[in-house]
């Protein structure tokens, strides 16, 4: 036997019956069982498709600020820290030249002649400002343009001048109407007496060809006959006179009417017109709470303080509020998004790493979009509790990371699909 095959059969015996270690024996199929776990991972592992969004915390009855809307000082404090307010109630006056229970009071009554003359009530309506107000400072001169329309508006009411003189103006119409008629009479007669004497005449003349009659006879005829016919223009012409005064009369009624319905309609824009005058004059000078809730002043706050336009004093709190998240949501990928779906946040000011995140649910999307998106108002599970247990302070402005979940899928399920995306296959 040749000696190089001799060695080749040493070392295939060799190989035969060397027995092969843990590693060798073991290994293709540690190697097989870890490729399984690890695509049985990716079944269990969670990887959502999420949409991300900046988002606002606020709350659907959030504290309201108390602010001042003009320079100068405070003239009465009404409500101090701890004092419940409805809303609407005002909680200090500022100084002004206007006296404010006046002003007060002249917006009381404007609200009452506003529900008058809805209801038609006239005279209850020009009742209430029997009395005048001198101290009204900036709004004076509105009010006295409400005085000169208001005393128009008398006038022309049904107990007024303006429809006394239409009455009479009426009356005269009828006067005229009935005139008309008689003059239409008259001159019907008129007619019938000149036909009459044209046929008289007619039969003198032929009593005149016969020799019967005398010419002076024929004469009288023929002038009784133009008389007769004479009076018809004058007929004709009375009845043009007072058919054109009737016109005349006409339009000063219609003029009338128009005149009135004017007035009367002109009292209404004057009255909101003042309304929304004295509603701004109390934006600056009165400063109300726009909610329910306790005043918390945060600076001192006393009588003849001045302060800044925008000056932050305090703030009202409600009893009861419900915190939410505002988001804008994008329109790239807005078709995405549908209510009820899960959404984490993470606040800019705490790090999810160390105080974990904030669980809720997309409560509502508005149905119009603005320039920034669709509104949108996320709800939260455990309120500003996050999932490690910890209570964020509440901060009205804190902003925060919204991950909407938008699909809750495996990664296996997002290899698969990103791998059929990649390669365009359906």
């Amino acid at each position: 036997m040749p000696d190089n095959l001799k060695l080749r059969s040493e070392v295939a015996q060799e190989i035969v019956t060397r027995k092969p270690d843990f590693t060798e024996r073991w290994a293709i199929l540690v190697f097989l069982f870890l490729i399984l776990l690890i695509f049985s991972l990716t079944w269990y592992i969670k990887y959502p498709i999420t949409v991300q969004a900046a988002a606002v915390l606020s709350s659907t009855n959030s504290p309201k600020e108390i602010l001042t809307n003009v320079d100068g000082k405070i003239k009465k404090l009404i409500h101090t820290t701890g004092d419940f307010v409805v809303e609407g109630d005002p909680i200090a006056w500022i100084k002004t030249t206007s006296d404010h229970e006046q002003v007060l009071k002249l917006d009381r009554l404007l609200d009452s002649g506003i529900l008058f003359l809805e209801r038609k009530k006239e005279l209850d309506f020009v009742k209430l400002f029997r009395f005048r107000f001198k101290e009204l400072g900036d709004l004076q001169e509105k009010y006295e343009q409400f005085l000169l329309a208001l005393n128009l508006y008398r006038e022309s009411t049904s107990s007024g001048f303006f429809p006394a003189k239409r009455n009479l103006l009426m009356k005269d119409l009828d006067n005229l109407k009935r005139i008309g008629v008689k003059i239409d009479q008259q001159l019907q007669i008129a007619k019938d007496d000149e036909q009459i004497a044209l046929t008289s005449f007619i039969r003198m003349q032929g009593l005149f060809d016969k020799k019967v009659v005398s010419k002076l006879d024929l004469e009288n005829e023929k002038i009784s006959y133009f008389k007769k016919q004479a009076v018809i223009p004058q007929l004709q012409q009375s009845k043009y006179q007072n058919s054109n005064t009737q016109s005349d009369k006409l339009q000063e009624i219609n003029q009338m009417n128009f005149d009135i319905t004017a007035r009367i309609n002109n009292i209404s824009e004057i009255v909101y017109n003042l309304r929304s005058e004295i509603m701004a004059w109390k934006e600056k000078y009165i400063i109300s709470s726009s909610i329910s809730g306790h005043v918390e002043f945060i600076v001192p706050v006393q009588q003849n303080q001045n302060f800044d336009t925008h000056s932050l004093l305090g703030y009202v709190y409600p009893s009861k509020s419900k915190i939410v998240f505002n988001t804008y949501l994008p329109q790239s990928q807005f078709g995405k998004i549908k209510e009820g779906q899960e959404v984490q946040l993470r606040l800019d000011a705490y790090p999810f790493e160390e105080n974990g995140i904030i669980k809720g649910h997309i409560e509502r999307i508005s149905k119009i979009a603005t320039d920034k998106g669709f509104l949108a108002i996320i709800s939260l599970q455990n309120g500003l509790k996050t999932s490690s247990n910890f209570v964020i302070p509440y901060r009205t402005g804190l902003t925060a990371q919204a991950l909407i979940i938008t699909k809750d899928m495996r990664l296996l399920e997002r290899l698969y699909y990103n791998f059929l995306k990649k390669n365009n296959i359906n």
